[in-house]
């Protein structure tokens, strides 16, 4: 792997023979002979992009729910990223997926922003809307699908978890809302006739 800095000049040799060589002496690291030779690597420019997912509200959420899930694509350079697209395969337990940030298109579940441009030392956030639903996979991960230049340290679009082009979170479904407590008739009928009573004891004190 291309590193982000250093040598890129590799030169190699013959440095041993049983014979004797007409025209060159081995292991003598003298450019001009025919026994050695070297090639540059010219590297094109490099990027370091991450990506991480937030989601608001929480931490437990019940069916019905809107949450705002929030990308964060960060480029460490030393390159600036062009070309980069993002996807999130939006799992089965959120629907009415709206109000798509910064371009991004909507194909059946999966959210695409393509063609972003993050500088380097720069980053770009995406988000969206979704409703959660009571049942399905409630983990959503994105991950970087691709970009026009190299990343130092990861690929894009090949689901790893241990890279940091990829960005998962959880959201921990309870169970239904807790109803607010309501008085039964019978404890309202029985408020109201002591209510009665002490109006009634009021009054008669009032009139002696």
């Amino acid at each position: 792997m291309i590193q982000a800095s250093g040598n890129y000049t590799n030169s190699a040799q013959v440095t041993a023979a049983n014979e004797h060589d007409v025209d060159s002496t081995p292991n003598n690291d003298d450019p001009n002979e025919d026994d050695q030779d070297t090639a540059v690597v010219v590297p094109g420019a490099l990027i370091d992009l991450d990506l991480t997912k937030t989601v608001s509200g929480g931490p437990v959420y019940h069916a019905g729910d809107v949450v705002t899930f929030t990308l964060t694509v960060s480029n460490a350079g030393p390159g600036n990223a062009t070309g980069v697209e993002v996807t999130d395969p939006v799992p089965d337990g959120f629907e009415g997926i709206t109000n798509i940030s910064n371009g991004g298109t909507l194909s059946g579940n999966t959210v695409v922003w393509s063609g972003l441009s993050i500088a380097a030392g720069a980053s770009q956030s995406l988000s969206f809307d979704a409703t959660l639903r009571g049942s399905g996979d409630h983990r959503n991960i994105a991950e970087v699908t691709d970009a026009n230049e190299a990343d130092i340290d990861s690929t894009p679009n090949n689901q790893d978890p241990d890279e940091d082009d990829i960005g998962d979170v959880q959201v921990a479904i309870g169970g239904n809302p807790e109803p607010i407590p309501t008085l039964s008739v019978w404890l309202l009928m029985l408020l109201s006739l002591l209510l009665a009573g002490v109006v009634a004891r009021v009054v008669g004190v009032g009139v002696k």
